[in-house]
């Protein structure tokens, strides 16, 4: 049960917090260190909400690029792009807005770009939890509509599809969804899994206002929310809870992976959990997994 109750009903986050002090590069080594304290991400415009329709080009990416598949270690045996692979694509180095990404010395890159183009090691974290729990606590089937928040290469809501899930994936970057998570999607589930999903691009906040202005929010209901270490910058959290809050349904829960602290900015479970149990906000939360290792500490959180 989840440790705080709405006046009307009871939603629960679930999360899963890697306690660990670090922050990432991934170009060009995934593995060096970065200090991103000086980025002052929110006093850049947020991009505008727009939904990425399905293109040749997308099942061209899925064809010609290849892909990493884990084999067992990936519940569904899910695949997905090679990264170091795409930047070599002529498609890629030939978008500007890609360009400029990958020139770039920083994960983040105030108003550019959200750290799509890396997979974070939380997501493994919440796929492994998601499936050992598949049946128990957790739902996710045919009749599930799920919202993949921050989806990046998409691994969490390409996994609900693999349940039969219908899933709505966002990404801060059009070029993420287009040149990662769409083409993700073909390599795995084909045209069967594009009619099970769709693909919004832009800032929490501008999904929030598009949402209410479409049928007052109504189609935007999701009976599940999954999420990973997209809590990484205090500046967003409002955005982010007020999109839940629109988005979950009354019975819903969101899964959220993330760390207890991300170094330069800010963010991270501790002082998400004191925003999400405030009066202001009143959900219940509770940390279903906790995950330790050399590097990394994940709980996983239920609200």
């Amino acid at each position: 049960m989840c440790n705080k109750q709405q006046k009307n009903h009871t939603r629960c986050f679930h999360i899963s917090i890697s306690v660990c002090l670090q922050m990432f590069k991934f170009f060009p080594d995934e593995d060096e260190v970065v200090d991103t304290s000086g980025a002052d991400r929110k006093a850049s415009p947020l991009r505008p909400c727009i939904e990425v329709k399905i293109r040749q080009e997308h099942y061209d990416l899925a064809q010609e690029t290849p892909v990493v598949n884990a084999g067992g270690t990936i519940p569904l045996n899910l695949k997905y792009i090679n990264v170091r692979d795409l930047l070599k694509s002529s498609k890629v180095t030939g978008d500007p807005n890609v360009k400029s990404i990958l020139t770039s010395s920083s994960d983040l890159v105030p108003g550019l770009y959200e750290g799509g183009f890396k997979l974070w090691e939380c997501t493994f974290d919440l796929l492994s939890y998601l499936e050992d729990e598949s049946g128990k606590a957790v739902s996710i089937g045919p009749d599930t509509k799920v919202l993949d928040l921050g989806c990046g290469h998409g691994l969490l809501g390409l996994y609900a599809l693999g349940r039969g899930a219908h899933v709505l994936f966002q990404d801060y970057n059009e070029e993420v969804l287009t040149f990662l998570t769409i083409p993700n999607t073909i390599s795995n589930f084909g045209d069967e899994g594009l009619l099970r999903a769709r693909y919004f691009a832009g800032g929490w906040d501008s999904i929030n206002e598009y949402a209410k202005n479409n049928n007052g929010g109504k189609d935007w209901k999701f009976d599940t929310i999954l999420s990973s270490e997209t809590i990484y910058n205090m500046d967003y959290f409002e955005d982010f809870l007020n999109l839940v809050d629109l988005c979950l349904k009354p019975s819903g829960s969101l899964y959220l992976a993330a760390k207890t602290c991300y170094f330069g900015v800010g963010g991270g479970t501790n002082a998400f959990t004191s925003l999400v149990t405030s009066d202001k906000y009143n959900f219940g939360i509770n940390t279903v997994k906790l995950i330790k290792n050399d590097s990394t500490n994940p709980d996983l959180m239920k609200k």
